[in-house]
């Protein structure tokens, strides 16, 4: 009797792991997810990453996109949760419901590009973190995902 092994693939076999690179490719920070990758957290530039953090997203709301270590502690909780296909073809939307210190209720959405990036050429592997943001209330991962970040 002949034994055939099917492996299945998932979203993490086909990732290029990320690489630490210059100027946007820059790996600021990283965590990870459920799965045990790594997910960087690039410099980036107003499109993506800490840079597009920063300037409040695309909506340009820095009151809700934050770069705090309390934040941080949010995004990598969020991280270590089941994932949403997002808008685009290898974006994942994660979220945490949480409470601030001072007691209000808000859902941290964290959107990932596994989609390789690459800078002057060269291939830095999967972009990572390109937005986080808080919304609030607690709310479902779905709702992150159609929300403007």
């Amino acid at each position: 009797m002949t034994t055939l092994a099917v492996l299945a693939a998932t979203p993490a076999m086909a990732l290029t792991p990320p690489k630490d690179g210059p100027a946007t490719a820059n790996i600021v920070q990283s965590f990870t997810n459920g799965g045990g990758w790594p997910v960087p957290l690039r410099t980036g530039n107003n499109s993506f990453g800490e840079q597009h953090i920063r300037i409040g997203g695309s909506t340009r709301n820095t009151a809700n996109h934050e770069l705090t270590s309390f934040a941080k502690t949010q995004w990598a909780a969020a991280l270590k949760k089941s994932w949403i296909e997002g808008r685009f073809p290898g974006s994942e939307v994660y979220s945490h419901k949480y409470e601030t210190p001072g007691g209000t209720d808000r859902t941290m959405c964290v959107v990932v590009d596994t989609n390789d990036f690459t800078y002057s050429g060269s291939n830095y592997g999967y972009k990572g973190i390109i937005t986080a943001f808080w919304i609030a209330g607690h709310y479902s991962t779905t709702t992150c995902n159609s929300s403007p970040g």
